[in-house]
């Protein structure tokens, strides 16, 4: 027998529990039968945006009149999102005219997206196994070659350089970008020991393929404040903090689309030199 999986799509009059799973704005739900009655039961928390969530109307906590009318509209270029069956288990060519796809897999949801020179298939929820649907693995396809050493120990040496007029250690801001080679750009900025950030959107900005700053001593993490303008507000790139610089360097990259984010080893884009840690690397057992 076979594993159906529908989207939300709620009418004004009732909620047709009729697949044995359902992807929503919230996340996706598993349908059981209970006491004659179809209880959908959450599983897998992630947001799926383009879908309603399907816990207000669960609760009874939505007037159904406004909440139809305030269903998200479907735009040309907004996420699509495509269940990959035992029978059909293929991935979707990418899209470019669309701003992501979601792929429903046995290992949860991804997201597939592309800008110049990366396309990535990226994990958006965790711990789960949906019964029916085919296997897929994350993926990154990276069109330029890794970031070379010699520009990593320039960007660990101008971190370790950059000073307040008292002499006390602060972040620096860095853009790579990629023109027929690698050129390190470090935009005019504000700086100080806990923050940083260009003082204006510049042509180098534009054409980033990948951004970081430094940690100084800190250890290298993505702060609050990174997550808000890398994350919420900083569209499709790859970004990097470098902690750490004075006693024993590391490097933590992640790639950001459109509010979501993965960690990976900084060895996907970077040759890091001897002495430099990756991360992620580290946490995901393959230390370098």
């Amino acid at each position: 027998m076979s594993v159906t999986y529908h989207l939300f799509t709620p009418t004004a009059t009732s909620l047709a529990l009729i697949a044995d799973y359902i992807l929503a704005g919230d996340g996706i739900y598993g349908v059981l039968d209970r006491f004659g009655m179809r209880i959908p039961v959450p599983l897998v928390s992630c947001e799926l945006r383009g879908l309603p969530p399907l816990a207000p109307w669960l609760h009874g906590t939505v007037d159904v009149a406004t909440e139809m009318q305030a269903l998200p509209e479907e735009f040309d270029f907004g996420p699509s999102y495509h269940i990959l069956t035992e029978d059909h288990p293929l991935i979707p060519l990418l899209n470019t005219g669309r701003v992501y796809q979601y792929i429903i897999a046995r290992e949860g949801v991804f997201l597939l997206a592309g800008c110049t020179g990366l396309e990535v298939l990226m994990p958006i929820s965790h711990g789960c196994v949906l019964p029916g649907l085919a296997s897929v693995t994350p993926d990154i396809r990276f069109s330029y070659p890794r970031v070379g050493e010699d520009i990593v120990l320039t960007i660990l040496e101008r971190s370790k350089a950059a000073q307040d007029d008292a002499s006390n250690a602060i972040e620096r801001l860095f853009y790579l970008l990629w023109e027929g080679q690698w050129h390190l750009h470090e935009p005019a900025q504000d700086a100080g020991r806990e923050h940083v950030r260009a003082k204006q959107v510049t042509p180098e900005y534009l054409a980033t393929c990948i951004e970081g700053h430094s940690h100084h001593s800190m250890r290298a993490y993505f702060s609050h404040g990174d997550n808000q303008a890398e994350v919420r507000d900083g569209g499709f790139r790859i970004y990097f903090v470098l902690g750490r610089i004075f006693s024993h360097p590391e490097l933590r990259v992640r790639i950001c689309i459109h509010g979501y984010s993965w960690e990976i080893p900084a060895s996907s884009f970077f040759v890091l030199p001897a002495g430099i840690a990756d991360c992620v690397a580290k946490e995901w057992g393959r230390a370098a």
